[in-house]
């Protein structure tokens, strides 16, 4: 699947990775101007349809591991449908966190589109 942000349009793929605690992962971006991006992390707690909590810190040019937030995902399930919650913290910054909010917001929309072809 690829993941795409509002206003940038990036795509990304991420490998298929057994997700359990102390795992790590390292998904790839690239803007549509051919540049790169790398987010990496551990899996905190894994919980099969319910629940997903792991870090994730940007990296730069060098492979360096910047700031690191903690993103934990849970899936509700409502009969013919699924709420899916998302709660990101301990952000470096407000624009930090406004930018990630933005971002969550059109990979979800772009979810629901997919789910809805």
């Amino acid at each position: 699947m690829i993941l795409s942000t509002r206003h940038d349009n990036i795509g990304g793929r991420a490998q298929r990775r057994r997700r359990k605690p102390g795992a790590s992962y390292r998904l790839g971006m690239t803007a549509p101007d051919g540049a790169k991006f790398w987010l990496s992390g551990i899996y905190q707690d894994v919980r099969h349809n319910q629940r997903l909590t792991y870090t994730a810190a940007w990296e730069d040019a060098e492979g360096h591991r910047g700031h690191e937030t903690l993103v934990t995902v849970t899936f509700d399930d409502q009969g013919s449908a699924t709420k899916i919650v998302i709660h990101q913290a301990r952000f470096a910054s407000r624009v930090s966190r406004d930018s990630h909010l933005d971002g969550w917001a059109g990979t979800l929309e772009n979810l629901a589109a997919f789910l809805n072809e």
